[in-house]
């Protein structure tokens, strides 16, 4: 039998609409940064409704025992972390999610899943990659991928830069939805000599 709370929890859910995302336990983990822990929903043609769920720790908070997490850069630098749900009314499964990253200074590398974190007996990525050409952590599952009413382990990144947000998306075949997800800011001197450059590009129209 399902307890009472658990019965209203479910009713809840079942009430939301779709644009609303349903959060797991990693967009409520406490130890993340608040300002970049949570979930975002996406919608491609009413056929791909994916829940992204997300959170960053700060360099040595992340779980690191073997038993509930696994930080690649073992306490040393910041965690991104992500994990994904397809709705049951989805009626495609989920192929790829794609962080984008604000230029190739980001330093986001140690792109793996971690199926010890959090939820468990998620569908694992059958690759995980930092793309500095097309600016982006590519995350697919392909074999398998995520089934509608599914959901993947956990899997994440690391950098030593500290969060902004940046465009995400989540593929399926040609379906494709553009939502904002946390992602590393580039070195402080890079992205200084970004902003100079516009400077420099702002005086020269206006001469």
């Amino acid at each position: 039998m399902l307890s009472v709370a658990l019965r209203r929890s479910l009713s809840v859910m079942m009430l939301l609409p779709t644009s609303v995302a349903l959060a797991g336990p990693l967009a409520f983990d406490p130890t993340g940064i608040p300002q970049f822990t949570g979930s975002v929903a996406f919608n491609a043609s009413n056929q791909l409704l994916v829940d992204l769920d997300y959170a960053v720790f700060a360099p040595g908070v992340y779980p690191d025992d073997g038993v509930n997490g696994d930080d690649p850069s073992n306490g040393a630098e910041y965690v991104y972390a992500y994990q994904a749900f397809n709705r049951t009314a989805s009626t495609r499964a989920l192929t790829t999610v794609s962080v984008g990253l604000v230029n190739d200074q980001t330093g986001a590398h140690n792109a793996v899943p971690d199926p010890l974190h959090v939820l468990t007996g998620g569908v694992l990525p059958s690759s995980m990659e930092v793309n500095l050409v097309s600016l982006s952590v590519i995350t697919r599952f392909l074999n398998p991928p995520v089934p509608a009413g599914g959901y993947s382990s956990v899997f994440l990144f690391t950098s030593p830069n500290r969060p902004t947000y940046m465009t995400t998306s989540v593929l399926s075949g040609g379906l494709v939805d553009t939502q904002m997800a946390p992602s590393p800011l580039p070195e402080p001197a890079t992205f200084g000599l970004l902003a100079l450059g516009g400077l420099v590009v702002l005086r020269r129209r206006r001469a």
